[in-house]
């Protein structure tokens, strides 16, 4: 995993570490030298699982955007692994735990299969299913599988005379598609307060992003926090998702077609380890902690 002021973000990383580690021989997690909480957190962490978390400190690519700064950062963390497999986790992914063992079982099912995608539900809020996708996520650790990209997965990077050397010695460049009773829960946003801080922070001042923001900006004054609960935020956000982002866009301004036009509704599952964070506005990193390492009686 690769991290840069997620706590103040309100990614769910401590979770998403959590729930990885059933299955890792050991967790890296390389840092951009965060100026939040972000790094206290992850020390906490590898101080309550001795041995499984390792923790580095990366200078990030100045003036790379994030996707690219993430895939660049994360080819600088891959090198490091030990094991035979790798697997690559953002901060705002949670693995369900009844998927764990179907996880472990791919590379007992298929030894000779470099990659596996695995699929993804990417939600709004606690609920609100966007879509479903796969990502190279799971593969072996030789040097050719790289973050490709803007960090969507893992991908092949060969020169001309690796390609050739590749066929003559029959090693496969495909991917499998995995099959999960759970699908991994990706958390697009989840805390209303920390997704709108975040949109006034990001760099991206294009149309769409300030448009996103105006709406949430809206939709969160509207809210009694007192007394009103998230998932009310992201059910009105789902009107800005399924229509408003849409429509009325200046000339030049289009959206991507991989996104898709409507939610595709509420899911009723979460990952255990995530159902204590619902109703919370804004991430509760201390609570989160505490989860993690008790104090000893």
């Amino acid at each position: 995993m690769v991290v840069k002021n997620v706590a103040v973000q309100g990614y769910p990383f401590v979770e998403a570490i959590r729930s990885a580690l059933p299955i890792c021989d050991e967790f890296l997690v390389s840092d951009g030298h965060s100026t939040d909480d972000t790094w206290r957190a992850l020390e906490v962490l590898r101080d309550a699982h001795p041995g499984r978390i390792k923790l580095f400190r990366d200078p990030w690519p100045i003036g790379a955007n994030r996707g690219c700064a993430l895939a660049k950062m994360t080819n600088v963390l891959r090198p490091r692994c030990s094991g035979r497999y790798i697997l690559n986790l953002q901060a705002n992914e949670v693995f369900h735990e009844t998927a764990l063992e179907e996880v472990k079982d791919l590379i007992t099912r298929w030894p000779s299969v470099p990659l596996f995608r695995l699929p993804f539900h990417n939600l709004l809020g606690e609920r609100l299913l966007w879509m479903t996708d796969h990502r190279r996520r799971l593969g072996l650790n030789r040097p050719d599988i790289v973050s490709v990209s803007d960090a969507f997965d893992l991908g092949f990077e060969r020169s001309p005379i690796q390609r050739v050397l590749s066929v003559l010695n029959h090693v496969p460049a495909y991917a499998h598609n995995a099959w999960l009773k759970q699908p991994v829960y990706r958390y697009r946003v989840l805390f209303p307060i920390d997704y709108v801080c975040r949109l006034e922070e990001a760099t991206d001042s294009s149309h769409l992003w300030l448009k996103e923001l105006r709406y949430a900006r809206s939709v969160l004054a509207q809210m009694d926090l007192s007394r009103d609960e998230p998932v009310e935020f992201w059910r009105r956000m789902r009107e800005y998702f399924d229509r408003v982002m849409f429509e009325n866009l200046p000339k030049g301004v289009a959206v991507e077609c991989s996104i898709p036009r409507r939610c595709a509704g509420e899911i009723a599952d979460a990952p255990s380890i995530m159902r204590p964070l619902f109703g919370a506005w804004r991430y509760p990193l201390e609570e989160s902690l505490r989860r993690t390492h008790p104090p000893a009686v």
